[in-house]
């Protein structure tokens, strides 16, 4: 399992973190979607940015 960092931003500030493991940048991106922020967020794994995950769109009722 490979250790990642989900950073989520608002105005170019980290507001909170999350730590979790995968098998491999797609299933990290996977899970980082699935999270559903509704802020924007970055995907790192060590120094590496592995991707940009935008804000979850609010749910229609």
């Amino acid at each position: 399992m490979i250790s990642y960092r989900l950073y989520c931003l608002k105005d170019g500030r980290i507001i909170s973190t999350a730590l979790f493991e995968a098998e491999d940048d797609v299933a990290a991106i996977e899970a980082a979607h699935a999270r559903g922020s509704r802020i924007d967020c970055e995907l790192w794994c060590d120094s590496r940015l592995v991707a940009f995950i935008p804000a979850a769109a609010p749910e229609q009722d």
